[in-house]
């Protein structure tokens, strides 16, 4: 329920007009969008998130659904939706977060991201590939490095407190983090832990924003620290 308000708020201050204008008249991009415009592109964003990590959850979407009705009313959101299934550039996050730039205050743009951190851990979890989407959408949207950290910081802060304090909380299970089963002999844990290794190594990452590399460089180290930590309690 604490979700479905602050969510209400956020798109209150995006909507609360009928119309959006542009702040440049940059070639090739219309110069206003209706609400409408601006509905059907919050949702391609929110399912850009939602597929990220090959994944479909029914809580994800059925939180954007429960989102959408609670501050606009039944009509209006079905109508989002059914636009949203014939909107032909769904796909092209990039192109559709160049857009809003164009549409968009900064404060609003912030406010996007906030929804979609919100969308990515309606299901309990938020993925690395949902947070490394959500940080293409901030580079693309125009937002400044240091706000997506602030946001993320926060985010991830206010996730890991909901469930009560820093010192009762569990650590997170090796095995979790290495992608293995508790049961997995060694081998296996060797062969996890050099895939991953691999894929998020800081010298791969090079080509790739800033604020992608930042969230790399914490898996890398969060994936060392397993790893360290098998080796002592299974003794390799």
């Amino acid at each position: 329920m604490t979700f479905i308000i602050i969510v209400a708020i956020i798109l209150y201050f995006l909507f609360r007009n009928s119309s959006v204008k542009f702040y440049s008249n940059t070639s090739g991009i219309p110069h206003g969008f209706t609400y409408d415009d601006i509905d059907v592109r919050i949702l391609a964003l929110s399912s850009a998130v939602i597929k990220a990590d090959g994944h479909i959850s029914p809580e994800e979407i059925g939180f954007v659904r429960r989102s959408f009705i609670s501050q606009y009313g039944q009509m209006r959101a079905e109508r989002a939706f059914a636009n949203f299934k014939s909107f032909p550039n769904k796909n092209s996050v990039e192109h559709i977060c160049r857009e809003l730039h164009f549409t968009l205050s900064y404060d609003s743009r912030q406010s996007i991201l906030v929804f979609l951190f919100h969308v990515a851990s309606a299901d309990g979890n938020i993925s690395d590939r949902e947070v490394r989407t959500i940080a293409s959408i901030a580079s693309w949207l125009g937002i400044a490095q240091q706000h997506f950290y602030h946001i993320y910081t926060a985010f991830a802060q206010n996730a890991y407190s909901a469930a009560g304090s820093a010192s009762e909380q569990p650590s997170r299970s090796p095995y979790d983090v290495l992608g293995v089963d508790e049961m997995a002999s060694v081998e296996q844990i060797k062969q996890s832990y050099r895939i991953l290794v691999k894929k998020y190594h800081p010298d791969r990452m090079v080509k790739y924003p800033e604020a992608e590399q930042k969230i790399a460089r914490e898996k890398f180290i969060e994936i060392q620290k397993a790893y360290e930590r098998l080796k002592k309690e299974r003794n390799f």
